[in-house]
């Protein structure tokens, strides 16, 4: 993730541990666990839009489309204010 710069170097006085997680298939999969910067996360006051009526909206609609997370996460550009707060560490570094 380094080399095709995804992540970088990182001095943040914020550092969330690497974690490994087995899932159903018995694989593995990379987690990060943001626990602690969670508790200091101010959250927003508003409820989440029920999907149905989302759906609703758009049933007369010519065009949507679907937002892919598993293909863009590394696409979507992060605020420079919170990229500190994204630290991880792994016994390789921080």
């Amino acid at each position: 993730m380094l080399e095709a710069k995804f992540i970088r170097p990182s001095r943040s006085p914020w550092s969330s541990l690497v974690v490994v997680v087995g899932k159903k298939d018995n694989s593995r999969r990379i987690s990060i666990d943001y626990r602690k910067l969670n508790k200091a996360t101010k959250t927003e006051k508003w409820p989440i839009p029920d999907p149905r009526d989302i759906y609703d909206r758009l049933r007369d609609s010519s065009w949507f489309t679907l937002f892919d997370l598993k293909s863009g996460y590394y696409q979507i550009a992060m605020d420079e204010d919170s990229i500190d707060k994204s630290a991880f560490r792994t016994p390789d570094g921080h």
